[in-house]
């Protein structure tokens, strides 16, 4: 997390896991996530956020779901 003032961004990564309807299995993937906040009567308050998913880069550009951390 950075602060200044009454302004912070937040950014790490989020997991999802769903099952999709008429699959057995769950689906798992992680993206990355980023939020801004504003600290408004002393309770901070998302403005902005935002998620990505990573892409592999060998030319196929597809999303990268099975990506995690480490």
């Amino acid at each position: 997390m950075l602060t200044d003032g009454d302004l912070a961004v937040v950014h790490g990564l989020t997991r999802l896991t769903a099952r999709p309807v008429g699959e057995p299995e769950p689906l798992t993937l992680w993206f990355r996530s980023t939020y801004a906040l504003r600290r408004v009567d002393d309770a901070w308050r998302i403005v902005h956020q935002h998620q990505s998913v990573p892409f592999h880069m060998d030319g196929s550009f597809r999303a990268a779901i099975e990506l995690g951390p480490g």
